[in-house]
């Protein structure tokens, strides 16, 4: 995950080399979503994503102000809504 906390645009540049034998957690489709208060993702407002390099390997992405690129995803649980309560008090958004 990246944060730009900013008011100003940033440019973030990273190459992925896809795992042989197993797969990987980090995308070269990334997914980007603004920041509420509190610098909390707001979950539910997803933003486009343009990618400014051709290269299926190479992502180069304009990350607006106040907003969050999320690069990489663990699947290893399911979960009904980006908010979900535990009974023993985890949340993970």
């Amino acid at each position: 995950m990246i944060v730009n906390e900013s008011d100003e645009t940033i440019t973030i540049r990273y190459t992925i080399e896809p795992p042989k034998k197993t797969f990987g957690i980090f995308s070269n489709l990334p997914s980007m979503y603004p920041l509420k208060k509190k610098q909390h993702i707001d979950w539910y407002a997803k933003l486009t994503t343009k990618d400014l390099d051709t290269n299926i390997a190479a992502v180069h992405i304009e990350l607006p102000p106040k907003t969050v690129l999320i690069i990489g995803e663990l699947h290893n649980d399911n979960y009904e809504k980006y908010d979900q309560y535990f009974i023993n008090g985890r949340s993970f958004n």
